[in-house]
C-alpha cells in the first residue's frame, strides 16, 4: 500500500503541474455533452418529465465514465511505452498490482470529480434539487459505472498501442455511452431485438436505475451486484496480461 500511495503522491504533483487543462476538461465536457446532444434531442423526444431534466443522468454517465477510461487507458499506455518510465520502475518494489491499482484509483477519483462538476452543472442548468437521500442513490450508482470503466481503462492500456486505435475507442465508447444504453434516447425508442438484447446489458439498467432517481421510481439493485461481479473479472484479467505486458513479478 506505501507503493500505491508513493505512486498516487507522483500523480498528484503531475495533476497540479495540469490542472487548469483537467479542470477544462471536467467543465467543458458535460456543456459540450449538453449542448450538442441534450439541446437538440429536447425538441423532438418526448419523456414523462421534461426532457431536459431525464437527460441529465445521460451528462453524468457520459462525461464521468468517458473521463475514467480516458485516464485508465493513459495511465497504462504510458508505462507501457516509454522505456524510460518503465526502466525506472523496474528498479523499484512496484508490483503489477500496485500499477494496476493506481490506475483505477486515478481514473475512478478523476470520474467522480467529473461527476460532481457534472452535476452541479447540470443541476445549475435545469434548476432540479435532489435530496440528500436521491444524490447517495445518485452517487452509488455513478461509482459503480465509473469504476467499471476504470477497470475498462486499466485492461486496455496495456492492450492498446496505436493512438489511432486509442482515439477509435475513445469515439466508440462515447458513440455507445450516448446513443446505444438509453442514456439520451430512451431505450423504448428502439426496436424489440435491440431492446431484448441492450437491456441484458448490466450497464443498461444502471443508467436506467439512474433515470428512475430522477423521475422517483424504484431502483433495481440486481445489475449493480452484476457490474461488481464484472469489476472483479476485469480486474483479473488484467492481472494476468500485466505478467506478460508489463513484466513479470
Amino acid at each position: 500500500m506505501n507503493m500505491v500511495l508513493i505512486l498516487l503522491n507522483r500523480e498528484w504533483i503531475e495533476f497540479k503541474k495540469n490542472f487548469l487543462s483537467v479542470f477544462l476538461l471536467w467543465f467543458l465536457l458535460p456543456l459540450l455533452i449538453h449542448i450538442t446532444i441534450a439541446l437538440p434531442l429536447s425538441k423532438i423526444i418526448t419523456v414523462s418529465i421534461l426532457y431536459l431534466n431525464w437527460s441529465s443522468a445521460g451528462i453524468w454517465v457520459v462525461s464521468s465514465c468517458l473521463v475514467s477510461l480516458l485516464i485508465s487507458i493513459k495511465f497504462l499506455n504510458n508505462i507501457k511505452n516509454h522505456n524510460n518510465h518503465i526502466n525506472a520502475l523496474l528498479q523499484t518494489p512496484v508490483s503489477n498490482i500496485h500499477l494496476l491499482n493506481v490506475s483505477l484509483i486515478k481514473g475512478s477519483i478523476y470520474g467522480i470529480f467529473q461527476f460532481v462538476i457534472a452535476i452541479t452543472i447540470t443541476s445549475v442548468l435545469k434548476q432540479e434539487y435532489f435530496s440528500t437521500f436521491e444524490i447517495l442513490l445518485i452517487t452509488i450508482q455513478i461509482g459503480i459505472l465509473v469504476l467499471f470503466f476504470s477497470s475498462l481503462g486499466t485492461l486496455l492500456g496495456m492492450i492498446v498501442s496505436n493512438i489511432l486505435i486509442f482515439i477509435q475507442l475513445i469515439l466508440y465508447f462515447f458513440l455507445i455511452l450516448a446513443f446505444g444504453l438509453g442514456t439520451f434516447i430512451p431505450l423504448n425508442k428502439y426496436p424489440i431485438g435491440y431492446i431484448l438484447f441492450v437491456d441484458k446489458i448490466p450497464l443498461t439498467n444502471i443508467i436506467l436505475n439512474l433515470q428512475k432517481v430522477i423521475i422517483n421510481e424504484p431502483l433495481d439493485w440486481l445489475s449493480f451486484f452484476t457490474t461488481i461481479l464484472l469489476i472483479v473479472l476485469t480486474n483479473i484479467i488484467s492481472l494476468i496480461i500485466s505478467y506478460k505486458v508489463v513484466r513479470k513479478i
